[in-house]
């Protein structure tokens, strides 16, 4: 009896599924062969499951690169005319205080045209804008290789500076909306890395076909690059607006402005917003000011710069913004925006205050690299945090307030440091920009909090 209660038992779990089966037998009924046996229960496995892939430093949408490489022509253009642009106004008879206005005319047209530009961009999409900025831009060049007055370059400075609004609107954009918050930070950093690492690359460029083809022909050929940059996007950008993002109907030029100003005040509205836009204006104010002002005139008086070593500088902070960009901004995706913003503003305010106090061009050179990590932790962080807390409708708008926040600082820095440093001293002008820098970034950190993007897989 012990063996066949023992050997039933091990029948049990086909006992009990045929008796299952049986109870569906009815009465009456011709019984069902075909009828589907209930199945047993599966049992979890119990092996763990392996675990998630996580998003790696380069996991962006591959639309990225092309937008990357278009951006970093426009940035080249931009460089280029550095070293040029006041030997060619000497020759056409421009003055120095009308040399300042042509300077600025470039930032005032960009502060002027990112709104309409942004509306624009929302409007008809992204893509046209990307193809007519650099054309636009290229166009306006060229033009200033046969301009002869200060009113005709100031208007093709002008022109230049508004198609250079059109084509970064539209791109912001398009990586938008080709990114989420767990990658945007990541998605917009080799965009910007393209437009610095041109920006620093094109005085050299612009110095070796100045020397070699004349102050004019540098222009023809910047123009030429800009609408490259134009041709590359026309084989690789496609449209990304949602179809739904406009309503029906003819325009009303009223009522968008009116919907704009509406837009305008919700998004000052947001605390955590016009402190970013504030921490922006007074970093590019400073960072601007000194890059381009303050630091190449301290490198060539007080530590003996040639144009060959400043150069160099200019190369080695291109290189230390394209290797650190990327990790940066991963970090930015992984623990937030605030996380890495408040330490690479810190590095600044540090790196700035020791400045007036370095007896070396060794050391001067250490701590301007440590400057330039401390930029590329702010990066795209500042950007990505302004699209996170806007909401979809408002969020062109938001951007342009963005840029133009950063463009007003770029005015500021570039045309009140330099005189501040000549009018007092050095370690003063350092001391109150840091100031400013340290004030903004209290109230960024008081005013915000680190909400991390979404989780990543």
């Amino acid at each position: 009896q012990r063996m066949t209660l023992s050997a039933l038992r091990g029948l049990r779990p086909v006992c009990s599924t045929h008796l299952r089966a049986r109870m569906l037998y009815v009465p009456g009924k011709p019984e069902q062969e075909d009828a589907p046996l209930p199945q047993p229960i599966s049992q979890p496995p119990t092996l763990s499951e392996p675990p998630k892939k996580r998003s790696g430093m380069f996991d962006v949408d591959k639309r990225v690169w092309p937008t990357a490489a278009s951006t970093f022509l426009v940035g080249s253009g931009v460089g280029i005319i550095i070293p040029l642009l006041p030997m060619f106004a000497k020759e056409i008879g421009i003055s120095p205080s009308q040399f300042g206005i042509i300077v600025s005319a470039f930032g005032a047209s960009r502060l002027l045209a990112n709104f309409p530009a942004s509306w624009a961009s929302e409007r008809y999409g992204r893509r046209p804008l990307m193809l007519i900025g650099p054309l636009f831009s290229g166009a306006a060049m060229m033009s200033v290789s046969v301009c002869s007055s200060f009113a005709q370059l100031f208007v093709a400075r002008f022109c230049a500076g508004s198609g250079g609004a059109l084509f970064m609107s539209s791109a912001q954009l398009f990586l938008t909306d080709i990114s989420t918050p767990a990658n945007r930070a990541r998605t917009m950093a080799p965009v910007y890395a393209g437009f610095g690492v041109g920006t620093a690359l094109g005085p050299a460029i612009g110095g070796m076909l100045g020397s070699a083809y004349g102050l004019h022909a540098p222009f023809v050929f910047v123009g030429g690059a800009m609408m490259s940059a134009a041709l590359l996007n026309y084989f690789t950008v496609k449209e990304t607006r949602k179809p739904d993002a406009i309503p029906p109907g003819r325009l009303d030029l009223r009522a968008e402005l009116r919907n704009t100003i509406g837009q305008w005040r919700s998004i000052l509205s947001n605390r955590s917003v016009r402190s970013v836009m504030g921490l922006n204006t007074c970093f590019w104010m400073v960072h601007t000011g000194f890059q381009m002002t303050v630091i190449p005139f301290l490198l060539s008086e007080q530590y003996g710069f040639s144009l060959f070593h400043m150069g160099t500088y200019f190369a080695a902070m291109s290189i230390i913004n394209v290797a650190s960009s990327q990790p940066f901004a991963w970090l930015a995706d992984r623990l937030g925006r605030k996380a890495v913003m408040v330490p690479g503003v810190a590095i600044v305010c540090g790196s700035l205050l020791a400045l007036p106090y370095m007896e070396t061009a060794e050391t001067a050179v250490a701590l301007l690299a440590t400057w330039g990590l401390g930029a590329a932790m702010l990066g795209t962080s500042p950007l990505a945090y302004v699209v996170d807390a806007a909401p979809d409708r408002e969020r062109a708008q938001a951007m342009a307030m963005f840029r133009s926040s950063g463009d007003l600082g770029l005015l500021i820095g570039g045309t009140s440091l330099g005189a501040l440093v000549q009018s007092v001293s050095l370690a003063t002008t350092t001391m109150i920009a840091s100031g400013v820098l340290a004030a903004a970034l209290a109230v960024f950190i008081r005013n915000t909090k680190n909400s991390k993007p979404a989780q990543q897989n």
